[in-house]
């Protein structure tokens, strides 16, 4: 894991051009404390930067930028599958001076071309220079970002993105302000930034000399469109299994410490499980813990008594005010994710000791288990039949008839599939608001009439790699410890499209259940989890100055206590301090 930095000019480089290049590489020091290094060719105006954190292959034998074949890559990642990558090209003629998966790839690239991409197992952003042409390359999930901006003078690119905003001197953009309020994000890697982009997920830009660019898709997420079960079956939870347990074999793989974040819920207790179990893995485990309603130090304690595993629990005293300076010092522009804290205080406790830990991020996106699905499915005539729906809310304004069922009625079903995904998300808080919002237009791509199908496209499409996943990556990178997620695995996301979405909503997580009851006594299988996040509980009120834009909702949120009002009052005033 590593921060990589970069640029491609349409000019020869000059010196300027080098030291600022190396200033803006070493701005990723806490990406990769063990190793700075770079690489550049004057005459064709490149560039390319790499900090290292060391985790495969110690020794300088893996430094990066590193050349083969003619190729020089900056890598950031894991290509856990690069040991049978390896011996297959060993087969085919290929010799390795390294025990890096940085070399695999390279090798790869030289016998697959760029298709090679489609055989890793991993998460990573590549920056690669092949054949006089510039490829930047982002994993299935996005699970590590990649910043990119293209302007006259050239394409820039970095792991993060407050050093290409140095380097270019580029301008704050006020995106849809009302989209941003709904969402806690920016959709399509948007940055609040002009002309700086993430990459895509499974995407790779192919950019040539004169700066002509190219992007295609290597793999899609599946979206249940041919499930071919409707219930479980014994074959289908063994296949799972088998294919689960060999995603955590994998990345367990690593020449420094490897630990676990440990909830109580159901899915990062399947990985122990499994690691206990299967694996013989007597692995260290870590939890935070937040005081009443977040606290599942006795759930936690419990099960790891029964897997006789040595746990480290943090439990803080109080909970903080949303701290939105410290959210725009962590991704360097809005996005309302307080996860990102919570994981780079835990990283900031177990570094020392571990550079690696494993976590249960995806098994919701995997099993369609969050509890808003379960909404749709109780719900499913009024969303497949819309046309009905609005029929009915039609009449009820015009018959005036009144009450809150009617009313809630109305808020969560009478509008365009965008709007119904944000009341979803955001519960009952736009209820004043709600002319302002339902006339925004989400990136839901899904051709599906199935809302159910629609809402999960945009989560991992959207909210997964823009909101989740660069949350756990920015909030452990800022402590140089890396994260990795069995459940983000390709094959695992092909296999569950095999049952119908309906069963699994129906039966929240029953694969993972199905699983533990193998292993685990009842007692042991928690109904609920009450999730690894840090919780939202007071909001600073003092004076602010407030844009414009915001003054018109600040009012309405201020007195305000649910848990999703003060998600808008927060992201008021992320926003609001971003653009100060």
């Amino acid at each position: 894991m590593c921060g990589i930095f970069g640029f491609w000019l349409k000019r020869e480089l000059n010196e300027l051009d080098i030291k600022n290049g190396k200033k803006c590489t070493s701005y990723l020091n806490h990406r990769g404390p063990d190793g700075i290094g770079f690489n550049y060719i004057k005459d064709k105006g490149l560039f390319i930067g790499h900090t290292r954190l060391s985790i495969l292959d110690l020794s300088v034998n893996a430094t990066q930028p590193m050349m083969k074949h003619n190729m020089i890559i900056s890598f950031n990642g894991e290509i856990y599958n690069y040991l049978e990558l390896k011996k297959f090209l060993i087969t085919k003629g290929y010799s390795f001076f390294s025990e890096s998966d940085t070399e695999v790839l390279l090798s790869s690239f030289d016998y697959w071309g760029l298709d090679a991409v489609k055989k890793f197992d991993g998460m990573f952003a590549i920056a690669l220079y092949r054949n006089k042409r510039l490829y930047l390359i982002s994993d299935n999930f996005l699970e590590k970002p990649l910043y990119y901006s293209q302007s006259r003078t050239g394409i820039y690119f970095s792991s993060e993105p407050q050093n290409l905003v140095f380097l270019l001197k580029l301008k704050k953009k006020i995106h849809n302000i009302n989209t941003f309020i709904s969402l806690g994000f920016y959709e399509n890697g948007k940055t609040g930034y002009e002309s700086l982009d993430s990459l895509p997920q499974s995407s790779i830009i192919e950019f040539s000399s004169d700066g002509k660019k190219k992007m295609r898709k290597y793999w899609e997420i599946p979206l249940f469109n041919n499930p071919t079960n409707k219930n479980l079956k014994n074959q289908f939870l063994d296949e799972f299994t088998e294919t689960l347990i060999t995603s955590i074999k994998r990345r367990l793989r690593s020449d420094v410490n490897v630990g676990l974040f440990l909830s109580s819920g159901l899915d990062s207790t399947l990985i122990a499980t499994l690691l206990k179990f299967e694996l013989k893995k007597d692995i260290d485990t870590f939890t935070f813990s937040f005081p009443g309603t977040y606290d599942e130090s006795i759930e936690v304690e419990q099960f790891c008594k029964y897997l006789k595993l040595n746990n480290k629990l943090f439990k803080p005293q109080k909970l903080n005010s949303f701290d939105e300076k410290l959210l725009l010092q962590i991704f360097s522009y809005p996005n309302d994710n307080s996860t990102s804290i919570s994981i780079k205080r835990m990283c900031n406790k177990i570094k020392k000791n571990y550079k690696v830990m494993l976590s249960g991020i995806g098994g919701d996106e995997l099993t369609l288990g969050y509890n808003k699905y379960q909404f749709i499915k109780k719900y499913d005539f009024l969303y497949r039949n819309s046309t009905f729906t609005n029929f009915l809310i039609n009449s009820l304004n015009l018959t005036k008839i009144k009450g809150k069922k009617i009313d809630l009625f109305k808020y969560y079903f009478g509008g365009n599939d965008s709007w119904k995904l944000i009341a979803l998300k955001n519960g009952n808080s736009l209820k004043k608001h709600k002319k302002d919002f339902d006339n925004i237009n989400l990136k839901i791509n899904s051709n599906s009439k199935n809302f159910l199908i629609k809402l999960f496209e945009f989560d991992v499409h959207q909210t997964l790699p823009y909101s989740y996943l660069s949350a756990i990556d920015r909030g452990s990178m800022n402590e140089s410890v890396e994260i990795r997620s069995p459940f983000l695995n390709k094959k695992l996301f092909q296999k569950i499209n095999e049952i119908n979405p309906s069963f699994l909503v129906s039966n929240q997580k029953i694969i993972f259940r199905r699983i533990l009851e193998r292993y685990l006594p009842a007692k042991l299988i928690k109904n609920q989890k009450k999730g690894f996040i840090k919780p939202v509980n007071t909001y600073s009120k003092g004076n602010l100055k407030l844009k414009k834009e915001l003054k018109v909702y600040y009012n309405d949120f201020i007195n305000e206590t649910d848990y999703n009002s003060s998600k808008i009052l927060s992201r008021l005033n992320l926003i609001n301090t971003f653009f100060d």
